[in-house]
């Protein structure tokens, strides 16, 4: 007795739990207040204990369905008397229950008891002087209807009062039992980190492709024909033909991770849109996919300043006070750390969105720079080995960036 006294407590501190729906399981134990022999004066129930397990389905936050089973003890007394008779069971019930309250619940079913042994003692004090087992205990099994309720307490451990009325003449039978849930429920889809979001993009551009954004500066040309501004318009687009050529040599040369295709900005909503007859090679022919078949994932590169990544992604979890009483896990986020804003060749999503650490997206390019503000130089001087001037080097970095990141040899 003593020792299951100790493993019901130990049962007890060995619980965890998560959330109110879906899946439950756990131990249970408690106490049994049983008099067995039906219609019999002089005889009094005692308190015997049982323990079991039980799983529990919450389809709904108000109802749940229980299977149980127990090895379980009943005793009854003789009164005025030494004499004690002792049956072992195994219990088991099928309950509906109903929450309400949010604490409380009533439950009800159907249960079997089914004997396992029994046995009549004489004790004094301690020493039993007297004890005879009995060999058919056929007619202590039964079937009975349960009638329980329940209160959960914060720590979603359970306490039940339970009465089973016997059936066909059987016995009835009270019991205290404490339910100690280790839950398994369908959790909700937690926000994947940052670097499981990073590796898979990774993994998404190396079988996919890479479509370069190439400039054509068509506002500035536009603005410049309807002031007549002719020379001055033929200068900016032999300007941006020669851009345009040397970003697809240098990725013509320089890349290799994924394939890589070009296109002119003023296709971009076409692209975004999955309409990829614009695209191009780097010898400027076209090339015709539909998303899906040839292309199936693809990610936008371009020369453009880096924006500051204002986007918020899942970090960890911590632990915290729950209002309604004990803790609660509650999911942390945050932000990157960069706050730049300066040229780069930049990797985004194929909806333009500029992607972000820990995925290698961006390589900051000197060359625009250094051009429209030439001053920049006085200070960069003793760095220019070391500096992205030109788009090959840039390309050649990204490509390496990208292979680091993606294991590819």
């Amino acid at each position: 007795m003593r020792r299951l006294l100790i493993l019901i407590l130990l049962l007890g501190f060995a619980k965890m739990t998560v959330g109110q729906r879906g899946y439950s399981f756990g131990p249970m134990a408690g106490l049994n207040f049983s008099k067995v022999s039906k219609g019999v004066e002089d005889v009094s129930g005692t308190a015997r204990p049982f323990i079991g397990f039980y799983g529990q389905y919450h389809s709904t936050k108000f109802l749940s369905a229980e299977l149980n089973a127990a090895y379980s003890m009943r005793g009854e007394r003789f009164d005025q008397t030494t004499l004690r008779f002792e049956s072992n069971f195994i219990d088991a019930h099928a309950l509906l229950r109903i929450h309400f309250l949010n604490a409380f619940s009533f439950s009800s079913g159907i249960g079997y008891y089914y004997a396992l042994s029994a046995r009549a003692i004489n004790r004094e004090s301690t020493q039993s002087v007297f004890e005879r087992d009995f060999e058919d205990v056929s007619s202590l099994t039964q079937m009975v209807v349960p009638l329980e309720l329940g209160f959960q307490f914060h720590n979603e451990a359970t306490l039940h009062f339970t009465y089973g009325i016997g059936l066909n003449g059987g016995f009835n039978n009270a019991a205290v039992t404490f339910r100690f849930p280790i839950r398994v429920t369908p959790t909700e889809q937690r926000p994947p980190s940052r670097r499981m979001v990073a590796m898979n993009q990774i993994r998404d551009l190396r079988r996919g492709a890479l479509l370069v954004r190439l400039p054509t500066s068509q506002p500035l040309i536009t603005a410049l024909n309807e002031r007549g501004a002719t020379d001055k318009t033929q200068e900016v687009i032999r300007a941006v033909e020669t851009e345009n050529r040397a970003i697809v040599s240098a990725f013509k040369a320089n890349y290799s991770f994924s394939e890589v295709y070009f296109f002119y900005s003023n296709y971009s909503e076409d692209i975004r849109n999955g309409n990829f007859s614009s695209l191009m090679n780097a010898d400027f022919d076209n090339v015709s996919f539909v998303r899906g078949d040839s292309l199936p994932d693809f990610f936008i590169a371009e020369f453009a300043n880096l924006k500051p990544d204002t986007a918020r992604y899942y970090i960890d979890t911590r632990i915290e006070p729950d209002p309604n009483g004990g803790l609660r896990r509650v999911k942390r986020y945050g932000d990157s750390d960069i706050g730049a804003d300066f040229r780069a060749l930049v990797i985004k999503d194929h909806n333009f969105v500029q992607l972000c650490d820990p995925f290698p997206y961006y390589v900051r390019s000197f060359k625009k720079s250094y051009r429209e503000t030439p001053e920049e130089l006085i200070f960069l001087f003793p760095l220019l080995p070391f500096l992205n001037i030109d788009h090959a080097i840039t390309v050649s970095k990204l490509n390496n960036k990208l292979r680091r990141f993606g294991n590819v040899e």
